[in-house]
């Protein structure tokens, strides 16, 4: 846990840049996007590319944007999960000693 804690710390951990297609089925679909991309901006005059390109650089700033934001609210919502459960237990440990205490004292 410790050396986790560390290359957070540090920057080194990055699982965004380890994204990558796994399947076959993903490398196709990724294949037949850049094959439709390039017969569309043939038959598109280049200003009209130019555009598009700008389009899809902001549509993609968008992209990002967004699934920063949904990783980070995923993992805040993990971790009040994590703290919801360890809470729970951490108070059934507390009753748990008080109901011993008090057998304890009835003894």
């Amino acid at each position: 846990m410790k050396h986790l804690l560390k290359e957070l710390w540090y920057g080194n951990l990055t699982p965004c840049e380890d994204l990558c297609l796994e399947t076959s089925a993903e490398k196709e679909l990724q294949k037949k996007f850049w094959e439709c991309t390039e017969k569309l901006e043939a038959m598109l005059p280049k200003e009209v590319v130019l555009l598009y390109e700008k389009r899809e650089d902001l549509a993609t700033d968008i992209r990002v944007t967004m699934e920063t934001n949904a990783f980070i609210n995923g993992f805040c919502l993990g971790i009040q999960l994590m703290t919801e459960v360890f809470g729970t237990n951490a108070q059934r440990k507390i009753l748990w000693e008080e109901k011993r205490t008090c057998d304890d004292h009835k003894s």
